[in-house]
């Protein structure tokens, strides 16, 4: 097969803000707050299902979303009042529940414990 030597647009993909890579995948966050995936998935795209992505596709939508990260098997954004949503693999209590042997297929609050 042919390699690609040189980047390539993102089809159909118009002001993004971010950007982030794990392990074979991609995450690209837009302005209006739509996170865009392709790759392995396993859960970490936050789409719903396991299944890979072979292009960019919506796996999620909320308003305030500012950053998103992505790592080996699990992704992280973060939103302008603060909080943080995660989709993935809890097997080593990445996304902090108690439930590690569930992955989590969809973006999801995670409780942060706070100084009491």
């Amino acid at each position: 097969s042919k390699t690609e030597e040189a980047f390539q647009q993102v089809p159909n993909i118009a002001n993004a803000i971010g950007v982030a890579a794990g392990s074979f995948y991609s995450l690209i966050l837009l302005e209006d707050g739509s996170i865009f995936a392709s790759g392995l998935n396993g859960g970490k795209l936050g789409s719903g299902y396991v299944d890979k992505l072979n292009a960019f596709a919506q796996v999620h939508q909320s308003s305030g979303i500012t950053k998103v990260v992505a790592s080996d098997t699990h992704s992280l954004y973060l939103t302008d009042a603060g909080e943080v949503y995660g989709t993935g693999s809890n097997s080593s209590g990445q996304l902090g529940r108690a439930d590690r042997d569930k992955k989590v297929l969809s973006f999801t609050k995670l409780e942060v414990m706070g100084d009491n």
